[in-house]
């Protein structure tokens, strides 16, 4: 991609926020990996590694068992493998062992977590794990990292008789030791080490009376310093002892990275494992640092940021405790371009580079303070004209130097250019600037680049007004306390508050009121006008959010009053249902006095009980039907999911006293054959009433089917002859036939004998 000019990346301060990230890495592989990264304009690369920093930012947060090893560079190491015969100390075997097992360790922390990171998993595909690396350097070193003393059998040996001969050495060093102070031929210094062998200092005027070896004496001559003939054996032993050990060393060192070499390939896989992760591991701590997220990469350019905060502004003002004011943008194919006035040092210039880093960082990989549901789009060059570009070499002055930029602006922007200018217009004349700068703003335009200028001159903002593609924005000022308050406000311009900044700063009264006289009425009428907007804007906002408070109350109002009126109609429904009730019971009490009175009534006449038993019944019918019908409403008025419509074969109904639901299976004139869970019954369908479909879940259970025989149904019933028992069986069975075809008129034939069946069947 390209980037212009070759300044672009450090004048929007993005080397210090590579610094930063640089700090988080634990090894020099992953610096060196932090002091590569580049924009990119690959939109599949720049999500993949968005990803990576995303999901190692869930494993920091999240795994306590991450892998935290210390990481070495084993980059120089890995590449004497090749040479044939090449023997590594020891520190180079402990490195090489711990990058082993570390890659080992992360192989298998994401194979058992691949479906959670995925992303980071792919790192470790194609890395195979080869545990007899470990198995080899283990024989040999220590967990420490030093050679082991079971090395090799030799070297126990070598070790063994070392030890055997120090001690022994220690034993005759004493011995003579005590025997020269009593003769009182020691110096001050009585013993020390030369050549690496244990001596003593004799005093120069005894050192003839002592047999041994000479091996040296003190600057002042006074001291000599001599081996004892009786220790020279034992030294001796021991000198050739560590000959044989450092021999026997080496063979062991030469044997291991002879085994270990074929494998050189499976460490540069492992180096550049423990690199990826350690990069991806500081970017992620950096993220974390400043709050960042991951919003959604688009593959069109746009740019859509909400909550977004500059990371170097934010990470200073945390460390004091001062706020960064967030920002939000907005830009798209039909407003690409941002230009932003308003006060100096008000934020414009800060607002810009917030927006340009952060893009950067999103396009090198990094992500970005800002909120997870901003969007944000892939430009393949950006461009900036940021701070004084004055060239003493090339003889430019700071506008010659813009006008250059502005000509390979020109000549390479095009739909996916993003470009930043900061104070577009100045270092020139103001009128033959602003006329330049909105000449070069209109083919910027034209070439449907996305930008964002910062700028004082007035015309360019009433080019951003009157342009399609171009938008307004300004930094919000503070009139009554005179100060900025750092907010982006896109849509309309700014004002540069110039005089009433000058007033602050108490500047003559004078000298202002000059000024203004000076400045054209034009001019002044603008800037009145920006105010104007601005006031009038704000009091449009107050009076949005009056309306909207107002709105919500109604809508609460609203709601409070749906609840009343559906509680009220609760509370009527509950009432009518146990008025219902009590009328029932009424009629029970009714029905039962009457059957007492019809009994009383048996000595009557034939038609006189006929009369009577006809009434009974019309009575009582004409109640249960009127009530089954009030409680049916009642019961539909208050249930939303009952249906009032006719009741069909197939629908789910419920009884209008019960909540238990069924299937219609069949219906014959009035009454319906319906199945419950685990029984089937007939019903009228006046007691009956459909329900929501959407609500009802068919039930599948074994029922017990309550079914009425084909045959014609008598309604007398003769048990004259029979015992209580067989004739309670055939009364009960004719009873429940009899209220299944819903007949009421019966006739029971019980003769007259002991009158012992004649009371039961009563």
């Amino acid at each position: 991609m390209k980037l212009f000019p070759q300044d672009i990346l450090s004048a929007f301060e993005f080397d210090k926020v590579l610094a930063e990230v640089e700090k988080r890495c634990e090894s020099i592989m992953g610096t060196d990996r932090v002091q590569k990264v580049r924009p990119m304009d690959k939109y599949e690369e720049i999500v993949k590694i968005l990803q990576q920093t995303k999901e190692m930012v869930q494993v920091l947060t999240l795994e306590d068992k991450f892998p935290a090893e210390k990481i070495y560079d084993t980059r120089e190491t890995v590449k004497l493998l090749i040479i044939e015969n090449y023997v590594l100390h020891e520190e180079q075997l402990n490195q090489l062992r711990s990058a082993a097992r570390l890659s080992g360790n992360f192989i298998k922390f994401f194979a058992n977590k691949k479906e959670i990171y995925p992303v980071l998993n792919q790192f470790t595909q194609n890395i195979l794990f080869e545990k007899n690396i470990i198995t080899s350097i283990n024989k040999i070193l220590d967990d420490d990292g030093k050679l082991r003393n079971d090395a090799s059998p030799e070297l126990v040996r070598i070790r063994k008789e070392r030890d055997t001969q120090t001690r022994g050495l220690d034993k005759s060093f004493q011995s003579v030791l005590q025997k020269l102070r009593k003769q009182g031929v020691l110096s001050e210094v009585e013993e020390s080490m030369r050549n690496g062998r244990r001596v003593f200092g004799i005093q120069s005027e005894f050192k003839r009376q002592i047999k041994g070896i000479i091996h040296d004496e003190s600057d002042t001559g006074k001291t000599i310093f001599i081996e004892p003939e009786e220790i020279v054996t034992i030294q001796n032993n021991i000198f050739e002892l560590e000959r044989e050990e450092k021999r026997e060393i080496y063979i062991i060192l030469k044997n291991t990275t002879a085994e270990i070499a074929p494998y050189q390939k499976h460490f540069e896989s492992y180096q550049w494992l423990l690199s990826i992760i350690d990069f991806t591991r500081a970017k992620a701590k950096y993220a974390l640092d400043i709050n960042a997220n991951l919003p959604v990469i688009e593959k069109t350019p746009q740019l859509y940021l909400y909550n977004a905060k500059h990371p170097v502004l934010f990470q200073i003002n945390k460390r004091s405790k001062k706020e960064v004011i967030p920002l939000q943008v907005e830009l798209d194919s039909d407003n690409r371009i941002l230009v932003i006035s308003g006060p100096n040092a008000g934020g414009k210039s800060v607002s810009m580079k917030t927006i340009a880093l952060l893009q950067i960082m999103l396009q090198s990989g990094l992500l970005i303070p800002a909120a997870d549901h901003s969007r944000v789009g892939i430009f393949k060059n950006i461009f900036c004209d940021v701070g004084d570009t004055q060239s003493l070499e090339d003889e430019l002055s700071t506008y010659s130097s813009r006008l250059i930029k502005m000509k390979y602006f020109l000549q390479f922007a095009d739909k996916d250019t993003l470009f930043f200018i900061d104070e577009f217009g100045t270092g020139t004349d103001p009128i033959v600037g602003g006329a330049i700068a909105e000449a070069v703003l209109d083919e910027l335009n034209k070439k449907r680049a996305f930008g964002v200028v910062t700028t004082h001159y007035s015309n360019l903002k009433v080019f951003a007004s009157n342009h399609a593609g171009v938008l307004n924005a300004s930094m919000l000022y503070d009139e009554a306390e005179l100060k900025p308050t750092y907010q982006l406000e896109t849509g309309k311009p700014g004002s540069s508050y110039a005089f009433e900044i000058a007033q602050k700063t108490d500047l003559s009264k004078n000298v202002i009121e000059s000024a203004k006289n000076l400045v054209s009425k034009e001019h002044i009428r603008f800037e009145e006008l920006l105010k104007s907007v601005r006031i009038e804007k704000e009091h449009l906002k107050l009076r949005e959010k009056e309306l909207s408070k107002k709105e919500q109350d109604l809508k609460h109002k609203e709601l409070n009053m749906r609840e009343a009126i559906d509680k009220a109609k609760e509370k009527e429904r509950q009432f009518n249902l146990k008025k219902l009730e009590k009328e029932d019971d009424v009629l029970r009490k009714m029905e039962f006095e009457f059957k007492n009175l019809l009994d009383e009534l048996k000595n009557a006449q034939p038609a006189e009980m006929q009369i009577a038993k006809e009434k009974l019944r019309t009575f009582l019918s004409t109640n249960r039907n009127r009530n089954n019908k009030e409680r049916k409403t009642q019961f539909i008025r208050s249930s939303p999911n009952q249906l009032s419509a006719e009741i069909k074969i197939g629908e789910p109904v419920t009884l209008i006293s019960g909540t238990e639901i069924g299937l219609v299976e069949s219906i014959q004139k009035n009454i319906a054959v319906v199945v419950f869970k685990n029984m089937k019954t007939k019903v009228p369908l006046e007691e009956l009433v459909g329900v929501d479909v959407s609500n009802f879940t068919h039930q599948t259970k074994q029922i017990v089917n309550v079914q009425m025989d084909d045959e014609k149904f008598n309604t007398e019933l003769d048990l004259r002859g029979k015992a209580k028992e067989e004739a309670m069986m055939e009364l009960e069975n004719f009873l429940d036939k009899a209220l299944m075809r819903n007949v009421f008129q019966l006739r029971i034939m019980h003769g007259k004998g002991t009158g012992v069946l004649r009371t039961a069947v009563q």
